[in-house]
């Protein structure tokens, strides 16, 4: 339901376009800061909830996912993109721990139109390079965006 936190022991993923994975396969903290759009920054930081998609099987939760951005009418999914993975838990408590003023975050559903399992990350500082590059260094996993 909408607003409702994302329980610690679940996942979520971030569509991360090929630009932003480096060749060693890192994804690059820049993908994790909020942009600004019309000159006003976003609330939170996008990504998708896998266990809501699939409760306990990551390829049928990743195929799930892949079809659900598919169908998104304004968006490509390009061949080079990633998706990163994120234990929910892990990403709160490990940037609580390391940013200097223990940043608290907090991953609250947020289902759109077109997309039932979209989540918000909130709590992340506008213009933050050292959060940014903190959840980067806590992606769990990274997986193709597009199938095949």
């Amino acid at each position: 339901m909408k607003g409702d936190q994302v329980p610690d022991a679940d996942h979520v993923a971030r569509y991360c376009g090929g630009a932003s994975i480096h060749e060693d396969g890192r994804v690059d903290g820049s993908v994790f800061r909020l942009r600004k759009f019309d000159g006003k920054p976003e609330p939170y930081l996008s990504v998708n909830w896998l266990e809501y998609l699939e409760p306990s099987d990551r390829s049928k939760q990743l195929d799930a996912l892949r079809t659900a951005f598919q169908q998104k009418p304004s968006f490509k999914v390009r061949s080079s993109a990633r998706f990163a993975v994120h234990n929910v838990g892990a990403l709160r408590g490990y940037v609580r721990t390391n940013s200097p003023d223990q940043c608290e975050l907090s991953v609250l559903h947020e289902p759109d139109l077109d997309d039932d399992s979209h989540c918000g990350v909130y709590g992340l500082p506008m213009d933050d390079d050292l959060v940014a590059d903190l959840i980067a260094d806590i992606v769990q996993a990274t997986y193709p965006a597009k199938a095949g």
